[in-house]
């Protein structure tokens, strides 16, 4: 079946991949495996380290091999083409693509478009897709419960619905074990993404009468920590999480002249919506963007938008 015409397909994810975007784009491929497809697992930034204990996770390349033609790619977690950077030039006009997605600013660029705002994560259509095909669920499982359970920050998000729960509990029977996933994906931290964390809250700012916390890295920092963009992960949280504070930002520039914002907001604000005004996307309660320039030039960008917006709510 290897390179049979029709059998090859190429499963691709967004860029600084998150949880949902590997155990969505690995899921995928176990499905299609069983399928007896031939399939070539894309990204254009490796999987963080901290889901490396996903099987395949050492499998995803940035690029296909050579003499590899895929009959279709499935695209997973991108609401857009973009989102895949450069991976986006190897998919030649006229390819058949099939997107899947639950972001609400999908902009239904593929072929065949599976979109559902309503879904908790990209991760809960797959899991739903394994129901409906009653396949059981196997080494698929950690993947799946990946993706569901960082999307929706430890099931807490307003997106998590009884469905979510009902298929989180499919998982559990399948075998995947919580409190060992706990510890997988939240409980062993590399010393750079520590080093990392400590000097972000070292520089902790309120603004707007207290109603926005945020916090900063500048690339010296991830030089000094030798840290990398996987490493700023769930820092972001600490901000939000700061007492009385609507929205928690992390701005962070690993080069100079590009600023990565992260966005967590709680219930009244919309953190997709405060994304979307620099170019960026996401969910209500998780979102990003990016800012060309400066740190603290996007720190005053971004709080001049939303002074005026936390004025009128």
């Amino acid at each position: 079946m290897r390179g049979q015409a029709g059998r090859v397909v190429s499963v691709v994810t967004h860029e600084s991949p998150d949880g949902d975007a590997i155990g969505s784009l690995l899921a995928t491929k176990h499905l299609l495996e069983r399928c007896g497809a031939e399939v070539h697992l894309l990204c254009p930034d490796p999987a963080p380290a901290q889901y490396s204990f996903l099987a395949g996770a050492d499998r995803i390349r940035p690029a296909l091999p050579p003499g590899a033609t895929p009959a279709l790619w499935v695209l997973v977690d991108c609401a857009s083409l973009e989102r895949i950077g450069p991976v986006a030039d190897q998919v030649g006009p006229g390819a058949r693509t099939l997107n899947i997605d639950h972001h609400a600013s999908n902009t239904l660029f593929a072929t065949y478009n599976w979109v559902q705002p309503e879904a908790s994560s990209t991760g809960e259509m797959i899991a739903g897709l394994f129901v409906a095909m009653g396949l059981p669920f196997a080494d698929s499982g950690p993947a799946l419960y990946t993706a569901m359970v960082t999307d929706t920050g430890g099931f807490a998000f307003e997106s998590t619905t009884p469905r979510t729960h009902l298929l989180a509990a499919s998982l559990l029977e399948g075998g995947v074990k919580p409190g060992q996933m706990q510890d997988l994906i939240y409980n062993t931290r590399q010393p750079a993404a520590l080093r990392l964390l400590g000097r972000a809250l070292s520089r902790l700012e309120l603004a707007l009468d207290d109603q926005v916390a945020y916090l900063t890295l500048e690339p010296q920092d991830f030089i000094q920590a030798r840290g990398r963009q996987e490493h700023t992960d769930g820092i972001v949280n600490y901000a939000r999480s700061v007492a009385g504070a609507r929205v928690g930002l992390l701005f962070y520039a690993i080069e100079p002249g590009l600023v990565r914002i992260g966005i967590r907001t709680k219930p009244g604000v919309d953190a997709s919506w405060l994304a979307a005004q620099f170019g960026g996307g996401g969910h209500p309660r998780a979102a990003g963007c990016r800012f060309e320039g400066a740190v603290t030039e996007a720190v005053s960008a971004v709080l001049a938008v939303l002074e005026e917006h936390l004025a009128q709510r």
